[in-house]
């Protein structure tokens, strides 16, 4: 099933809305997950409809080179970071992107820009 300007439209409000409920806060890729299901399309689809690019997916592959050059376990990774373990697994794994806030954390905690997160080596 395509998508047509109105569901563009309706995607862009929703997720803008959805973001400003504190539930959602922090959670870009929930909402995106969410809103793939509902209109039965690709998370990534979704994440271009709103952010305008592709997700990256050297993401996952930099942040488990980042984490394993310096012995850390994903748990150990997390604590730092007050997430969930999960959650690094999702991002070193391509199920989601971190965004935000949570990639300059990642970036502040590895101590390098969040470039070399976020592009291909």
């Amino acid at each position: 099933m395509g998508l047509n300007n109105y569901d563009i439209k309706e995607i862009k409000i929703t997720f803008k809305m959805a973001s400003m409920n504190p539930k959602y806060k922090g959670n870009a890729n929930k909402i995106i997950r969410i809103l793939a299901d509902e209109y039965k399309v690709s998370f990534d689809r979704i994440y271009k409809i709103i952010f305008g690019k592709k997700v990256n997916l050297n993401i996952g592959a930099n942040l488990r080179i980042l984490r394993m050059k310096r012995n850390l376990t994903q748990h150990e990774v997390a604590k730092a970071l007050g997430l969930y373990y999960q959650t690094i697994g999702y991002w070193e794994n391509n199920k989601s992107s971190p965004c935000g806030n949570k990639l300059e954390k990642l970036a502040k905690f590895y101590d390098v820009p969040v470039e070399d997160i976020t592009e291909s080596k």
